[in-house]
């Protein structure tokens, strides 16, 4: 068996674009299309399909429902991650489409206080499906229609990378997340 030690790091987007330019990182896990824009060459290999939803305390009253639409959500408080964490772009054309601006009341640079105000019902939120939810305190409702996401693992083809980063991207290839 493959034997690869991963060390983590979590960046913002801006970042990220910086450290995989310069070689200080080797890859970046990522939903965000806007790598393709990059100045440098960036190589792409798609993990899976994700869902966008709809994440809320257990006790919001739109918990019943198996899905919500966007009717169902256009004035509900949200609570993001910050611009440079979190693009808006996908979120806002899903609003505007609808004639709809998000009511977005809070931005933060940590994941964990998005969970924990989402959890203390201060707000709700737009994630990545299992980002949020627990399914006990926080709870994720699809969209409907879904919108999906592509999670990928992005890189820097004009630089080095060593045997163990190809051998990491040949365990990807021979690796099938479930569906």
């Amino acid at each position: 068996g493959v034997n690869i030690r991963l060390i983590p790091a979590e960046y913002n987007r801006l970042q990220s674009w910086n450290l995989l330019e310069n070689g200080t990182i080797d890859c970046h896990l990522t939903a965000d299309k806007n790598f393709e824009q990059l100045s440098f060459g960036v190589q792409r290999y798609k993990l899976l399909d994700t869902q966008l939803v709809f994440c809320m305390s257990a006790t919001h009253p739109l918990s019943a429902l198996d899905t919500v639409t966007l009717e169902d959500i256009k004035n509900e408080p949200l609570i993001f991650l910050h611009h440079s964490h979190q693009p808006d772009q996908m979120i806002d054309r899903l609003y505007a489409r609808s004639g709809y601006e998000p009511n977005v009341i809070f931005r933060s640079f940590q994941m964990s206080t998005v969970k924990s105000m989402v959890k203390e019902g201060f707000g709700c939120t737009l994630q990545m499906a299992n980002v949020i939810g627990d399914g006990v305190e926080t709870v994720e409702r699809p969209l409907n229609p879904p919108l999906w996401m592509e999670v990928s693992l992005v890189w820097n083809e004009t630089i080095p990378h060593s045997a163990v980063f190809f051998e990491f991207l040949n365990f990807l290839h021979s690796f099938r997340l479930p569906a």
